[in-house]
């Protein structure tokens, strides 16, 4: 199963354990900024359809927001951000049990901080691949 992940192709710009782009957003939206839905309709097709050939993955989109709000409200936002990203993937993939969405609200901020920069990296969607349970 390695080596058929380090098969899929690399694209430029990704860090080296992203598959597919992190999708930031602006604060308190969850619509999709075009340049995003651009990389996302390039770069997800090629991504989804080497990984549905091996039927233990899944692709689960997470949604994060920043500190500000509360966790309720933050949990929402997360899967409003979610939604959006799948909504504009699912259409990649042919079993739609292989794509999933969950909301980490604020619990996991990819940058610790009170500032402006921190809250911009953690209003976010990212993708992890999972292996299917049993």
């Amino acid at each position: 199963q390695l080596m058929e992940m380090e098969a899929l192709p690399q694209t430029e710009g990704f860090q080296d354990d992203e598959l597919l782009t992190t999708i930031y957003f602006d604060f308190d939206q969850s619509l999709i900024k075009p340049d995003f839905k651009d990389q996302l309709q390039n770069q997800t097709p090629c991504v989804l359809e080497q990984l549905e050939k091996n039927e233990d993955l899944i692709v689960q989109v997470e949604g994060h927001a920043d500190e500000r709000g509360n966790d309720e409200y933050n949990i929402a936002l997360g899967h409003r951000r979610a939604n959006s990203v799948l909504g504009l993937v699912k259409v990649y993939v042919t079993d739609p049990s292989r794509i999933q969405t969950i909301s980490y609200g604020e619990e996991f901020p990819a940058v610790q901080g009170s500032n402006r920069e921190a809250w911009s990296k953690n209003r976010r969607v990212v993708f992890t691949i999972l292996l299917k349970s049993q």
